[in-house]
């Protein structure tokens, strides 16, 4: 007995892996994108109104920017392409023909029937030997014959015989379904021929190279460093250390804003220039004496902040804390953008709490 690897010459079952590892991805990322949000804010019961806050073209916007993000298109243009591969492995599934391993049957060969005893199949092998002995007929050419296919013929015929009569050789086909006894098997592996071919096998190297060296490591380590960012209740652990050194007991509500604002999400929505670009205009209104909802001890810690970016932060939070029309829509726009980010609303809940 001898084992061989073959590979999937006429497509017949690379189709059917493929279209398990697309599936393995595709199904999950489509769950991922159709499940319903168990967000609060999707969740919540609405009144219908036809109430419109100040700025409500700002809030828009910014739901509108936020729901572009949340909808993840990378993960869009993903599910898409997997179920157009998935598409085109069923299509292939479906129009290749099939390679039926029949059995051997030895009553087919020799043309008897099954319930035909010993000595009918030994009439009837008699009568065939005078028919298909080599040396009783001759190759036609009409159906391309050869010396060579009469003689298997005739031997497949013996065989047949010697497996219906002969106590040996029945042993062998009962046991192992074939006269001669165990036969060889190959070991199919559902990938084309050509990827081994000669001449192929540094693209295949490049290949895996590229997915186990460079691609694997990379996802690997986005998961892993994103991971190690952010806390379990999905705060920066930067951020987390800075509300931690802010904390005091006896922190006012108008510390706990403070502290917001020492959130690590701020140098990256305020980098360069955009921590300065209107930081005097923006800490003159929100300073101004008619503003009764600041006390003194929060003017004074905007002051003393030296952060640019900071100081943007906390003015931005204390004008929309208390609806002050800063009179330009930059400075508007990122008013409500400090309200509308996801991370720092959980950030102030678990430091509220």
């Amino acid at each position: 007995m001898s084992s061989d690897y073959t590979y999937d010459e006429q497509g017949q079952f690379f189709p059917f892996f493929i279209l398990t590892l697309t599936g393995l991805v595709t199904l999950p990322l489509t769950y991922n994108l159709l499940r319903p949000s168990k967000e609060l804010e999707n969740t919540a019961p609405r009144i219908k109104s036809d109430f419109k806050p100040e700025h409500a073209d700002l809030i828009d916007a910014q739901k509108r920017k936020r729901l572009r993000k949340e909808r993840r298109i990378k993960r869009i243009i993903t599910v898409i392409l997997g179920y157009a591969v998935m598409a085109w492995m069923v299509y292939l599934i479906v129009v290749t023909a099939r390679t039926v391993v029949k059995a051997y049957d030895p009553y087919d060969i020799l043309g008897v029937s099954r319930s035909a005893d010993e000595k009918a199949i030994s009439r009837h092998y008699k009568r065939m030997s005078l028919i298909y002995h080599p040396d009783k007929i001759r190759p036609d050419p009409a159906k391309n014959e050869t010396v060579e296919m009469l003689n298997e013929r005739f031997v497949e015929l013996t065989k047949a015989y010697k497996a219906l009569t002969d106590e040996e050789v029945r042993n062998n086909y009962l046991q192992f379904g074939h006269p001669d006894g165990k036969q060889s098997f190959s070991i199919g592996i559902a990938l084309p021929k050509f990827i081994v071919m000669e001449g192929n096998g540094k693209y295949v190297l490049m290949v895996y190279g590229a997915l186990l060296g460079v691609l694997l490591p990379y996802i690997v380590g986005k998961w892993w460093y994103g991971s190690q960012r952010y806390t379990k209740e999905r705060v920066l652990v930067a951020s987390a250390g800075n509300i931690f050194r802010e904390y005091k007991d006896d922190i006012t509500e108008g510390g706990i804003i403070s502290a917001l604002s020492s959130g690590e999400e701020f140098n990256d929505m305020l980098k360069g220039a955009r921590a300065e670009s209107g930081l005097a205009k923006l800490e003159k209104r929100v300073l101004a004496d008619d503003n009764s909802f600041l006390t003194a001890k929060d003017r004074e810690a905007l002051k003393q902040l030296d952060s640019s970016s900071r100081r943007k932060a906390l003015a931005l939070l204390w004008a929309y804390l208390g609806r002050i029309d800063l009179g330009d829509a930059c400075l508007d726009a990122g008013k409500e953008k400090k309200k509308k980010n996801r991370n720092l609303n959980d950030l102030l809940e678990h430091t509220t709490n």
